[in-house]
């Protein structure tokens, strides 16, 4: 390790349910013995007694996945991600409890979810923020200080936070859970958000959440990855998985001991059944920088961003129909007007917890407003 600057690595979503397989390539350990911190985004808690989310998407972790990720190098964990309630206040508390040498982030009672972690490291000092999209997990109310959950990285407290936060420490890190799922570049209302923490005292600002690997871009100094995707991720079987879901970034900041300085290397990843390794390969190679081009050329980024949302629009609108317990009407299908139909006769919590999410959570809601004016824009030109 360089005297002379301190390295921090940060790696992906990580959810396993049987750890003890998973190896990684020599290169790869090598780069994560050659840092002070590496921090993980752990994604899904360890299965409690105690079933809580009556939803069908829930993610659940090996109870040797802690250990694992503790032996391979990883001494600071973000719990701050949308399937930390997945079991209960139950689950969450058990996952945090199993985690025996590193500092868990992003997570708890109020007080605890929004605090900023400080590393020491001989003449520097680090501040680490994490926290996620308004998702069901995330706390919203200050005043009810019962509620345990994640950090929100847009309630009105968080700036004021980073900004106190930023006159305690050297270097100021935040790492946030957000993003569009399956999305190849971020959306402009993410962007902004993430350069709004910049300005006020971000030195770099890391994300997780899409699964699939997004471009990143350096503004006013400061580097801003928009996704880094999976390091490991084994929710899907080979047939099911989307396009870019084994893909992932691993990211390096050093941070100058000398001088106010951060500069940051990226590095793709790729899970080949149970081993991870580095992906040097020059197709990805090309790929990842395609993906930095497309955010630098403003035209070709909205072009995009119109396309991946008119293609995701119709399933969210679906969503949040559904939630409402209403009827799309310009589904044309009888059969499907019929399941709509018979759904909305056995209306259940679930539904409304569904129509929250979708008029809650920013990713969700910046999709329907964009893709209904866009709807509306079309129909305007005809």
């Amino acid at each position: 390790m360089n005297k002379d600057r301190i390295s921090i690595v940060f790696a992906g979503d990580f959810c396993s349910t049987k750890p003890s397989g998973i190896t990684m390539s020599e290169n790869l350990k090598s780069l994560l013995s050659s840092t002070d911190f590496n921090v993980v985004n752990f994604e899904g808690p360890l299965a409690s007694d105690r079933f809580a989310a009556p939803n069908k998407t829930v993610l659940m972790q090996s109870d040797e996945s802690p250990k694992w990720c503790e032996e391979n190098g990883f001494n600071i964990i973000s719990l701050a991600n949308n399937h930390l309630l997945d079991f209960g206040i139950d689950g969450m508390r058990r996952t945090v409890g199993a985690f025996k040498k590193s500092e868990v982030v992003g997570v708890g009672k109020w007080r605890e979810a929004y605090k900023v972690h400080f590393f020491e490291n001989k003449e520097k000092r680090i501040g680490l923020f994490a926290a996620s999209s308004a998702d069901l997990a995330s706390l919203q109310d200050a005043n009810r200080e019962s509620n345990e959950g994640s950090a929100w990285i847009n309630h009105p407290s968080v700036n004021g936070i980073i900004k106190g936060a930023k006159k305690e420490c050297d270097y100021l890190l935040v790492f946030v859970h957000a993003g569009v799922e399956y999305m190849k570049v971020p959306l402009p209302e993410w962007r902004l958000r993430f350069k709004e923490l910049v300005d006020i005292g971000a030195d770099a600002v890391i994300c997780s959440h899409p699964h699939v690997v997004q471009g990143w871009e350096e503004y006013n100094g400061c580097p801003i990855v928009y996704s880094l995707g999976n390091f490991f991720f084994d929710y899907f079987k080979q047939k099911g998985k989307p396009d870019g879901w084994d893909n992932g970034l691993i990211v390096k900041l050093e941070l100058s001991n000398l001088k106010h300085a951060v500069s940051f290397e990226c590095f793709p990843t790729i899970k080949d059944g149970q081993l991870i390794q580095l992906d040097n390969t020059k197709q990805t190679k090309e790929y990842v920088d395609s993906l930095c081009d497309i955010i630098r050329k403003e035209n070709e980024y909205e072009d995009i961003v119109n396309k991946e949302v008119q293609s995701l629009y119709p399933k969210y609108k679906g969503w949040l129909l559904y939630g409402l317990g209403a009827i799309d009407n310009t589904e044309k299908s009888f059969k499907s007007r019929m399941k709509i139909m018979l759904k909305q006769l056995c209306p259940s919590r679930g539904n409304a917890r569904v129509a929250l999410h979708q008029i809650r959570e920013e990713s969700t809601r910046y999709i329907l407003t964009r893709g209904l004016m866009l709807q509306n824009t079309e129909t305007e030109i005809k």
